[in-house]
């Protein structure tokens, strides 16, 4: 699913209605649902204007690092997890994480929800997450 569909469908709107909100035509949201076309920076901005409300990358990411810093101190930095991505801006974010186990798989919907789903160590996670962090 694309990123603008994910965006879109989380605010529960049609195509028409989000290009009643955001100005954009139409068509052009169509074109980039189907990822037949990217957008204009223009186009981007105005749709990212209107589902950034609410999102707050900087804060999610500094309470997502110390809790990797204390599972890290509590089963070691070599723990394999699940790293969970979501299309903010619309780039690719870790925003989320979840140890591997037999007894408790991911559920399709949590599949479903994130944009791409990797196996890392906890200590790549950080990583990731503080690298993400002097990005805002």
């Amino acid at each position: 699913m694309n990123w603008l569909t994910k965006l879109r469908n989380k605010k529960n709107l049609t195509q028409k209605e989000l290009s009643q909100v955001t100005g954009v035509n139409i068509n052009t949201i169509q074109n980039i649902e189907q990822e037949k076309r990217k957008g204009s920076q223009e186009t981007i901005d105005k749709l990212m204007a209107y589902f950034e409300n609410g999102i707050n990358i900087s804060y999610d990411s500094d309470e997502l690092i110390e809790e990797v810093k204390k599972d890290i101190l509590e089963f070691g930095e070599e723990e394999l997890v699940y790293a969970m991505f979501e299309f903010i801006n619309p780039k690719l974010f870790l925003t989320n994480y979840d140890f591997i186990t037999k007894a408790n798989p991911l559920t399709k919907k949590e599949k479903e929800e994130y944009a791409l789903i990797l196996e890392l160590k906890l200590k790549d996670v950080l990583k990731i997450l503080e690298l993400q962090n002097k990005i805002f």
